[in-house]
């Protein structure tokens, strides 16, 4: 922690600098000195010394001391903010009371922190001028968007005070500094994006240029002398860095000395190392014949050259070519003559000057060894997105020259919209091309040099990963490699016309189902030649085997009179879980195994067939099911015995290799996804006896079993068997129509017979209980883990005294459907309750009907009050607050899973008034105890209570809660004052210990769930977690200090604790700080979405949440409609998303159809991230499964269980576009809105 203020003395040197080393500044003793400077400055300063303040008494710690120790204990670089503020303070001093300043906004120490953690360039702009810190702390308008045209006439006005040249070029010099200045706290706080940025640092750069120019026109006495200047490269696509060069090309439509005169005193008036240094470095080299050629061109000889001597990467170049200053007409004659001269070359050609470009610099770069550094030029570099882009404009652009844009981000948009790349191209090229733009941004930061590599230094390297906001150098790199391989996918494949091998292990079953055809043979009974040649085959069989081979497969025809009547032989070398291989293999092919015999090890089964030891044989005879199997006429035998060899073999050797699990599950979950649909409706529970016989002198149990024959009925047994590592050696099976009469010999897997009651009961559990929970698992999202966790919560149950009760509630069907649906649904649900709480599972469970039925608020609140009666302490009242919290969270969260919380929105209805109840009741806790301790908050008076409410935001204010939502909340009193008690305190610390003690008091079961969250609240972390009605207004009105994405926050605003006559004054105060302005920051909002996909999301991969397309731009879209049309439409204020959709709909703000797509993506998001969350139990990662993966499938089923989701899985790019286009629509409404208001505004003025 920081050393106390009034122990800033000499004798506490060395104690204060204990303090330094333990809260982590690198030199504690230089940083007890500067906090000592920083108090002999405060105390010299004026606004010190004209306050009334007793001079013999020891100061009080100024505000602006408290703010400077948070600002520090936030900051990455903590030294160097220490270091920059001492330096300020310093450099202020004849200029400003920096302290004054500091005490005026808290918020003027937060923008010198991350200015000095961020960029040491601009930090030494502001200390050389550090008035500019009031201009952005106080004076507003920081974000403000200007033209060229207002850069010129700004920047002009300044240079214009003087009269010779090199002082009008410094004044430049110094006008550009501070507008970077501007320009990068922007970038440093989100408020403007890195298209606006760029366009900012562009605009910047053509007004300098216009500006030189000018200055060259007053040098000659010229006024015009039809001379154009043209940009390429980032400065023509408007993409331009703090530090880039701007590629220029001079021209003109006559030739002249003048002009080339005015041409060169422009340049050096931009290149001229003059105090404080140059404006910008010039690349001329672009020009006709590079270096060689003529520093200014004239329109008809560019024309030429790039007719008859112009390479394709010149005319590739001339795509970002855009007029900055000079003469209009000539311009913009210059660029309509060149566009048609750009479409010579064929598709062919341009691909293959495009791949040897960057073939060329690659080798350069792998020479110096720095391919995988490389930002700008590397491997899946910002060059490959530019490359690729440009590619596709000369290939198409001359049919279709809407695709034509200099800029690169609209170029994508643009080659999206006309189907040239896919949604998904679009998505990941986008978010790569920014996240590359950003890390080259802030390189260049660093010192204001063109460089385009990481650092190798690992300082520097942590200190570009905070200055990204990555926690360290490690995530940061991870973050650019997985950027780096999606860009270069997509670029070898678009360049190069490769398609990527699809690295997704795709199941073979459409294969084999599809070679399943039926094959003529002969009907007749076997004679004794038949079956002397019967046996010789089987032994050819074991001769294969023998030889390497690990399994034989043999089909043919029963009867002529049957063609779906099959016998199959199979054969192969012994494993663990043969029969659950075969029979699982066997259902997926929908072949219907009606008898037969199977065994293993030495013997004979009953068709007087041999198998011998270390071998499997089976012969069975099979129907086949041709209303799901497609039927070939000219299929063979041998492609039916290949198919399913195949199979045989890989699945027999993956289980010898130890890998038996990874066997399980493929077969599990292939085996639910062949599952027709009648026998999922099927109840698999029914009438099934087993009887267990021990074989007397033999290892041997023997099974016999009768009951209604189910699809894929032997699979399931065989599979339950193997599972509780019992080993099927023999196997009869008899199917009698819709009857099965089957025998089994089984005994342990370690060759043991089956000797305790224990197994014995486990081997009839997994013959009736496993193998009928099996028959549901085809209704789980995650069948493998279902199976697993159910074998798991049978053993915990077994030994407890009500194992018989729930043992028959589990052999009901809908009781073991519900046990299956919710043991595979989700990895979080097993680890947080199932595990821990399984034995209030069954009381759930078994009582179907009640479980149907939501709790009302009035039964919840009477049950939490009884409960709580019986606490005798705080500490007693909080666990009990909890246990109930907890016990009613597993009761929706079983409700929702088995599909009782319909329709959309009931889930998070549930969750949320649950949350309410707590939030409310620990409230309560808190407030008693406080009131013991110091009495009751009073107001100013000292006679009134002190009114309060608490508000809800996020999720938990517009009643949105759902798996792994947290709970956000903020405070609000109604005036300063202290408490009626002896012992009193002020009702800032009062309230801010109350619903801090609710933030320690709930405690969250997992991260995010239920988690209180109190750090949207004025000035965040730095400020108090309570704050009064006059704070709270000031902060977040039109002219308070919030940053837009806090005010933005606010529309989700929603009282639902406290004075219930004070939580409408609060929310009404709310409402006029928030919407008063009557306009979004659409910069703000862009800006912030860039940092969360910069940070958030996984290069090349789809996150529902924050991805480009996501729920958030939905969201931000509707809060944009609020912000904008919510000052007049007051309906509009609501905090939930749907209700405002449908708002404004009926306002006619969207168009029917319209309000009808949005809604159905929305909600599919909603339902897609549920089924995220619910899985992995938090909210950190909703990363979508790689399309076709087994996580994908599992995550396509659980839609299809819990929310019966009308829009299938496949369709979420589609979705996901929906949603872009809906956002863009959404912010040309409200940007011709206030185009509108202030044209009004105008006339009126």
């Amino acid at each position: 922690m920081f050393p106390r203020f009034e122990n800033l003395t000499e004798e506490r040197f060395d104690a204060n600098c204990e303090k330094l080393a333990q809260f982590g500044i690198a030199d504690p003793p230089s940083g007890v000195r500067i906090l000592e400077r920083l108090r002999d400055a405060w105390l010299a300063s004026e606004g010190y010394r004209s306050s009334k303040v007793n001079p013999t008494t020891p100061p009080a710690a100024p505000h602006w001391y408290e703010t400077l120790e948070r600002v520090v204990r936030e900051a990455p670089l903590r030294s160097v903010v220490l270091n920059v503020m001492d330096q300020y303070v310093r450099n202020a001093t004849e200029q400003l009371d920096a302290f004054a300043l500091f005490e005026q906004s808290r918020r003027s120490l937060e923008i010198l922190a991350r200015l000095a953690c961020g960029s040491p360039f601009l930090t030494q702009i502001l200390l050389a001028d550090p008035s500019w810190l009031t201009n952005m702390t106080l004076h507003g308008r920081t974000a403000e968007m200007k033209s060229r045209e207002q850069f010129v006439s700004e920047a002009m006005t300044v240079a214009d005070q003087h009269n010779r040249r090199t002082a009008r070029l410094t004044e430049l010099r110094r006008y550009q500094r501070r507008q970077l200045l501007r320009i990068g706290m922007c970038d440093a706080f989100g408020l403007l994006d890195l298209r606006f940025v760029t366009l900012q640092l562009s605009l910047l750069a053509d007004a300098m240029a216009q500006c030189c120019l000018n200055i060259a026109y007053s040098e000659i006495k010229k006024s015009d002398c039809r001379l154009a200047i043209i940009a390429l490269g980032k400065h023509g696509g408007e993409e331009l860095n703090y530090s880039s060069d701007i590629d220029l090309v001079l021209i003109t439509d006559r030739d002249t000395s003048e002009v080339q005169r005015i041409a060169r005193l422009t340049i050096d008036g931009l290149a001229e190392d003059i105090p404080p240094g140059f404006l910008y470095r010039v690349d001329l080299r672009l020009r006709p014949w590079g270096e060689a050629g003529p520093l200014v061109s004239t329109i008809d000889s560019y024309a030429d050259y790039l007719l008859h001597d112009a390479a394709i990467w010149e005319k590739q170049a001339m795509l970002k070519a855009r007029q900055v200053a000079g003469d209009l007409t000539i311009g913009q004659q210059f660029l309509r003559t060149m566009k048609p001269l750009l479409f010579s070359g064929t598709a062919a050609q341009v691909r293959s000057s495009i791949q040897q470009m960057k073939e060329k610099i690659e080798y350069r770069l792998r020479q110096r060894g720095k391919l995988h550094s490389e930002v700008k030029l590397g491997i899946g570099s910002i060059r490959d997105v530019e490359f690729l882009v440009q590619s596709l404009q000369l290939i198409h652009g001359e049919k279709e020259p809407r695709i034509l844009s200099f800029n690169t981000l609209d170029s994508l948009v643009r080659l999206a919209e006309f189907g040239l790349i896919t949604a998904a191209w679009y998505r990941q090229l986008r978010a790569g091309y920014v996240f590359l733009r950003t890390v080259e941004h802030s390189l260049q930061l660093l010192h204001n040099q063109q460089t385009h590599e990481l650092p190798e230094d690992r300082r520097q390297l942590e200190w570009l990963a905070h200055r990204l906001d990555y926690p360290d150098a490690e995530t940061l790199m991870h973050r650019f490699d997985e950027h780096r391989r999606a860009v270069r996918a997509i670029f070898d494949e678009c360049l190069h016309g490769e398609r990527l091998q699809d690295i997704t292990v795709r199941s073979d079953e459409s294969r084999i189902v599809g070679e399943l055809i039926p094959i003529p043979a002969n009907p007749k009974p076997l004679t004794d030649r038949q079956r002397l040649e019967r046996q010789e085959t089987l032994a050819g069989i074991f001769q294969r085997l023998d030889r390497g081979e690990s399994a034989v497969v043999t089909s043919q025809q029963v009867s002529e009179d049957d063609d779906e009547l099959w016998e199959l032989t199979i054969a192969g070398i012994d494993f663990s879980g043969w029969l659950g291989v075969i029979c699982g293999l066997l259902s997926i092919c929908r072949l219907d195994i009606r008898r037969g015999d199977a065994l293993t090890g030495e013997g004979m089964n009953g068709f007087g067939d041999r198998c011998v030891i270390g071998k499997f044989l089976a012969c069975f005879d099979v129907r086949l099911d041709r209303s799901v199997v497609p039927i070939a006429a000219n299929a063979s035998a041998e492609e039916l015995a290949l198919s399913l060899q195949e199979e045989i073999s890989r699945l027999g050797q993956m289980s010898r290799a130890g890998r038996i699990d990874e066997v399980r599950s493929e077969l599990l979950a292939r085996f639910c996804d062949a599952v027709p649909d009648q026998a999922e409706r099927e109840s698999g529970s029914d009438d099934v006896e087993v009887e267990l016989v021990r074989l007397p002198g033999s290892v041997l149990t023997q099974m016999n079993i009768t009951g209604a024959d189910s699809w894929g009925f032997l699979y399931e047994l065989a599979s339950a068997l193997s599972l509780s590592r019992f080993r099927v050696l023999r196997a009869i099976i008899d199917a009698e129509g819709d009857r099965v009469q089957d025998v089994l010999y089984v005994r342990e897997r370690n060759g043991r017979p089956i000797e305790s009651e224990e197994r014995l009961q486990e081997l009839q559990l997994a013959a009736t209980l496993i193998k009928q929970f099996t028959h549901w698992l085809p209704s789980t999202s995650d069948p493998h883990h279902a199976q697993a966790r159910f074998r798991e919560l049978v053993s915990r149950l077994q030994p407890a005294s009500a194992w018989p009760d729930n043992m028959q509630s589990l052999l009901r069907p809908n009781v073991l459907h519900a046990v299956a649906r919710v043991l595979g649904i989700s990895q979080y649900l097993w680890e947080t309750f199932l595990q821990s709480r399984h034995q209030e599972l069954f009381p759930l469970l078994a009582n179907a009907e009640a479980l149907g039925i939501r709790e009302c608020r009035e039964s919840l609140s009477l049950e939490l009050d009884e409960a709580i009666s019986h606490a005798t302490t705080d500490e007693m009242a909080w666990v009990t607050l909890n246990n109930f919290k907890d016990r009613h969270l597993f009761r929706i969260d079983m409700r929702h899973v088995l599909g009782h919380c319909r329709p959309f929105g009931a889930f998070s209805e549930e969750i949320t008034e649950l949350a309410e109840i707590v939030v409310c009741r620990g409230l309560e806790i808190s407030w008693q105890r406080l009131v013991r301790d110091h009495g009751v908050p009073k107001s100013e008076d000292g006679l009134t209570d002190c009114r309060w409410t608490v508000a809800g935001l996020g999720k938990f204010g517009g009643v949105e809660m759902g798996f792994a939502s947290d709970i956000e909340l903020i405070l609000i009193y109604e005036s300063p004052g202290r408490t009626s008690g002896p012992d009193s305190v002020s009702n800032s610390v009062f309230f801010d210990q109350m619903v801090g003690g609710v933030a320690t008091g709930i405690r969250a079961a997992q991260n995010g769930i239920f988690h209180v969250d109190l750090r949207m609240r004025p000035f965040g972390q730095a400020g108090s977690c309570a704050v009064s009605l006059t704070d709270f207004v000031n902060y977040y009105g039109m002219d308070g200090p919030a940053w837009p994405y806090e005010r933005q926050a606010m529309v989700k605003f929603r009282c639902f604790a406290g004075d219930r006559e004070f939580g409408p004054t609060v929310t009404d105060a709310c409402h006029t700080a928030v919407y008063s302005a009557g306009w979004f920051d659409f910069s703000s909002m862009r800006a912030m979405r860039e940092r969360q996909v910069r940070q958030l999301v996984r290069g090349g991969s789809v996150n529902a949440k924050l991805s480009d397309g996501g729920i958030v731009d939905c969201e931000y879209a509707l809060q944009a409609l609020q912000l904008t049309f919510g000052r007049d439409l007051l309906t509009l204020r609501h905090p939930n998303t749907l209700m405002v959709l449908h708002e404004a709909s009926r306002l006619s703000l969207i168009r029917p159809q319209d309000k009808e797509t949005i809604e159905g993506a929305y909600v599919f998001l909603r339902e897609l991230i549920d089924c995220l969350r619910m899985v992995r139990g938090n909210a950190r990662d909703l990363t979508v499964p790689p399309q076709g993966s087994h996580d994908w499938h599992q995550l396509s089923r659980r839609m299809r269980s819990i929310h019966d989701s009308r829009i299938a899985l496949e369709r979420i790019e589609e979705q996901m576009q929906l949603v872009r286009d809906f956002s863009h629509t959404i912010e040309q409404h409200c940007r011709k809105m206030r185009h509108h208001k202030e044209r009004r505004t105008q006339t009126e003025s």
